[in-house]
C-alpha cells in the first residue's frame, strides 16, 4: 500500500509507514483481502464485482498477479472458490449490513483445505477476507505484532517530518492541527502557545495575526482567513524579519484533511530581483517565457508595449500574441511582408531557434522584435527601437536611387542631344510647311466646297419637295434624297474639320447665353430620332427640369450631344437600346449617352479622345473627329467629357458641365 503527499507540489511516495501498515494488519489478521465492487442493473441488483484493491496475502493464496486481478470481474472466479452464490453472499450483506461466513475448499490454493471466508460490508463496497483454523490465540497475537510494528512506523515517520528544517503542518477534516514541527511554529510565532496541537486552524491563523515576534505572520493570516483553500496547490511568499522567505503550499487530502507546507525561496528571490533589475537597467523590451509558453519574467518597457495591466504571470505566449495583433497602430512584418496572428503562431510552432519581425507603428517608429529558443526550451523575446536606423536606410536608398537615375538620364541626354537638335530642325521646318498647307486647304475648303455644297444642297431640297412640279419616275425622287442627305453629310464633316481646326489653333470661340438645357437636349434628340429608327433601335431621352438654366453656348452643346448619340446608334447593333440621361449635382450638371454596342477597349479610350483616330469596329466609317471634337468643346466650357466601357458591355460616356 502507499499514500501521496503534496509537499512542495512533488508526489513522494511514503513506503512501510503508518498509512502502509493497513495491508500488513490485514496480512497478518487473515490469509488474504479483497476489497469488491458491486456492479448492480437497472433494477438494483448486484450483477457482477470488480476486483478495487488487495492484500499481497490475497494475491499469494490466489496464485495470481494484480494486473491479473485488480479491476477485473470476479463473479465466475468467486464462484468456484466459494462455493455458493456470491452474489446472494453480497446481496445479504449489503441489505442487513451485518458480515456473513462460510467455509469452502481452496481449489485456487493446494497448500490449503477447508478455509473460512467472511463478506463484510465495506464503505466502498464488500470487503472479502480469508482465514483458517488457527486458534483465536495466534490470531490476536498476529494482530498486536501488527500493531506494534505500525506504531513503530508511524513514530518514524513523526520524527522524520519533525527534525525537517522545512516547515510542515497536517489538519483532519474539521482543521485540527494533527501534527506539526518546529519550523512551522517557529514561522508563525506560535512559541508561546501552550499547546498547538488539536485546535483549528482559524484559532492558530488568529494567534498568530497578532503576533509581535514574527510581524510577516499577520498577511499570512489575512489571506489564509480570506481564501478558500481548493485541492490544487495554493501558494503563499512569506518574507521573515532575518531575510529569509518561504513559500508556503496548502492543499486539500484526499479525505478532506489539509497538508501545509512551506520551503525557503530565500536565494530564488533574491536571483529573481537580480534579473528584475538587470532587465529593467537596458534599453531592450524583454520578456522571458518558459516551454510551456507561460510568461514568466519581463520589464517594463515590455508591459508598455502591450499594456502594463495587460500582463499578467503564467499568461500563454498566444494570449501575449493577441494583444498585439488587436491593435489597429501596429503592423507586424516578416521577411518583408505583413503577418497576422495566424500566420505569427504558425512560425512560432515551427521552434526555430531564432526568428526576427519588424513591428511598425501608425507614428512612424519601427521596431526590430527577435524571438530566440533556448536549448532547453525557453523563449526569450527581444525588441529595439530602430526608427532612426530604418530612416538612415531609407534616404541612403533614396540618394542611391537619385544618384543611378540622375546618371543615367545625363548619359541618355548626352548621346540624344545632337539628334534631338537635328530632329527639332527638322520637325520644325516639317510644321510649319504642313500648318502652311493646312491653312490653304482649309482657306480653299471653306470657299470652293461649301459654295457647291450650298448649291447641291438647296438644289436637291427643290427636286426632293417637287417645287416646279413632278419630276416623273419615283427613282428621281430617291436620287434626290440621296443626294441631298450626301452633301449634309459631307457639310457635317467640312464643318467638323473646321471646328477641330479652330479649337487647335485657339481660336474657337464660344457665344455663351443662358439657355434651358432641356431645349437644347430636345433638338439633339429630333435630329437623331429618325436614325435611331432606321437602324431598328430604342432610343431614350430622360426627361430634364425645364427650369434648369446653363450658360453655354446652345450650339457647341448640342453639337456634343449630336455626336454621343451619333456614335451611340452607329455602333448599336438592331434591337439594341441608346439612351440620355441627365443628373442634376450640386455645382454641376451631368449627361450621359449610354448603349448596349460591343463596347471598347479601356486600353484604347485615350487614343479615341485624339482627332482623326477611329475604333476598330468602325470600320473606316467617318473621320474619327465626333469624340474629340465633342471632348474638347466641353473642355471650353469647362467641363469634362469621360468614356467608361468595356468590350461586350456597352459604353457610356458622360458629359459634366459646370453650373457657374
Amino acid at each position: 500500500m502507499s499514500v501521496e503527499l503534496a509537499i512542495l507540489n512533488k508526489p513522494i511516495d511514503i513506503q512501510g509507514g503508518a498509512l502502509a501498515s493497513a495491508a500488513d494488519t490485514l496480512d497478518a489478521a487473515f490469509l488474504g483481502a479483497l476489497l469488491l465492487v458491486p456492479v448492480h442493473s437497472t433494477t438494483c441488483e448486484i450483477v457482477d464485482f470488480l476486483c478495487a484493491d488487495a492484500t499481497p496475502g490475497a494475491l499469494s493464496l490466489l496464485g495470481l498477479a494484480a494486473k491479473d486481478l485488480i479491476g477485473k470481474s470476479l463473479v465466475r472466479r468467486l464462484s468456484g472458490w466459494v462455493g455458493r452464490d456470491p452474489l446472494q453472499l453480497a446481496q445479504c450483506v449489503l441489505r442487513d449490513g451485518r458480515p456473513v461466513d462460510c467455509a469452502f475448499d481452496a481449489t485456487a490454493a493446494p497448500a490449503y483445505h477447508t478455509l473460512r471466508a467472511r463478506f463484510a460490508p465495506h464503505r466502498a463496497g464488500i470487503l472479502m477476507t480469508w482465514s483458517d483454523a488457527v486458534p483465536r490465540a495466534d490470531i490476536s497475537t498476529r494482530l498486536r505484532e501488527a500493531e506494534r510494528r505500525a506504531e513503530v512506523a508511524e513514530a518514524r515517520l513523526v520524527d522524520s517530518f519533525v527534525a525537517s528544517p522545512d516547515p510542515f503542518a497536517l489538519f483532519d477534516q474539521q482543521e485540527r492541527l494533527v501534527l506539526c514541527n518546529e519550523a512551522w511554529i517557529d514561522i508563525f510565532g506560535l512559541q508561546e502557545v501552550d499547546s498547538v496541537i488539536g485546535r483549528g486552524i482559524e484559532d492558530l491563523m488568529a494567534v498568530a495575526g497578532r503576533s509581535e515576534t514574527v510581524p510577516a505572520s499577520q498577511g499570512y493570516a489575512r489571506w489564509r482567513l480570506e481564501n478558500r483553500i481548493s485541492a490544487s496547490d495554493d501558494s503563499y511568499e512569506m518574507a521573515l524579519a532575518d531575510g529569509r522567505t518561504f513559500r508556503l503550499r496548502e492543499r486539500v487530502t484526499r479525505d478532506g484533511g489539509l497538508v501545509s507546507v512551506g520551503s525557503e525561496v530565500t536565494e530564488i528571490i533574491r536571483q529573481r530581483e537580480v534579473l528584475h533589475r538587470a532587465l529593467e537597467s537596458i534599453n531592450v523590451r524583454i520578456g522571458i517565457f518558459d516551454p510551456e509558453d507561460r510568461l514568466v519574467v519581463w520589464n517594463q518597457a515590455f508591459a508598455r508595449v502591450a499594456g502594463e495591466d495587460a500582463l499578467q504571470s503564467g499568461m500563454t505566449f498566444e494570449a501575449c500574441a493577441s494583444i498585439n495583433a488587436a491593435r489597429d497602430d501596429v503592423v507586424t512584418l516578416y521577411d518583408g511582408r505583413e503577418i497576422d496572428l495566424e500566420e505569427r503562431m504558425a512560425l512560432h510552432a515551427l521552434r526555430h531557434r531564432e526568428l526576427q519581425f519588424e513591428r511598425r507603428y501608425k507614428d512612424g517608429s519601427v521596431s526590430l522584435m527577435s524571438e530566440t529558443r533556448t536549448p532547453d526550451g525557453w523563449i526569450v523575446i527581444a525588441g529595439t527601437t530602430i526608427t532612426e536606423l530604418k530612416a538612415k536606410e531609407a534616404v541612403l536608398r533614396a540618394r542611391v536611387a537619385e544618384l543611378d537615375s540622375a546618371r543615367a538620364e545625363a548619359e541618355r541626354h548626352a548621346a540624344d542631344l545632337a539628334v534631338v537638335t537635328e530632329q527639332l530642325t527638322v520637325e520644325k521646318e516639317r510644321a510649319e510647311t504642313a500648318n502652311r498647307t493646312k491653312s490653304r486647304f482649309l482657306a480653299n475648303m471653306s470657299h470652293e466646297l461649301r459654295t457647291p455644297l450650298n448649291a447641291i444642297l438647296g438644289f436637291s431640297e427643290i427636286l426632293k419637295l417637287e417645287a416646279f412640279g413632278p419630276l416623273g419616275a419615283e427613282r428621281y425622287r430617291d436620287y434626290a434624297e440621296d443626294i441631298h442627305a450626301s452633301g449634309n453629310h459631307l457639310l457635317s464633316l467640312i464643318n467638323d474639320i473646321l471646328d477641330m481646326s479652330k479649337v487647335e489653333a485657339g481660336k474657337y470661340s464660344l457665344v455663351l447665353e443662358d439657355v434651358a438645357l432641356s431645349d437644347v437636349v430636345d433638338r439633339a434628340a429630333r435630329m437623331v430620332r429618325g436614325r435611331a429608327a432606321e437602324a431598328e433601335l430604342h432610343l431614350d431621352i430622360g426627361p430634364v427640369d425645364p427650369s434648369l438654366i446653363l450658360r453655354i453656348d446652345p450650339r457647341a452643346v448640342k453639337q456634343v450631344l449630336i455626336n454621343l448619340l451619333a456614335n451611340a446608334i452607329k455602333f448599336t447593333p438592331a434591337h439594341g437600346y441608346v439612351e440620355l440621361v441627365t443628373v442634376v449635382e450640386p455645382g454641376a450638371v451631368q449627361m450621359t449617352v449610354r448603349d448596349t454596342g460591343p463596347g471598347i477597349d479601356p486600353n484604347e479610350v485615350p487614343r479615341l479622345l485624339r482627332p482623326f483616330e477611329q475604333a476598330k469596329s468602325a470600320g473606316g466609317q467617318g473621320t474619327g473627329l465626333g469624340l474629340a471634337l465633342s471632348s474638347a468643346l466641353v473642355g471650353l466650357h469647362g467641363g469634362r467629357l469621360t468614356v467608361d466601357s468595356l468590350p461586350g458591355a456597352g459604353t457610356s460616356v458622360t458629359v459634366r458641365l459646370p453650373r457657374d
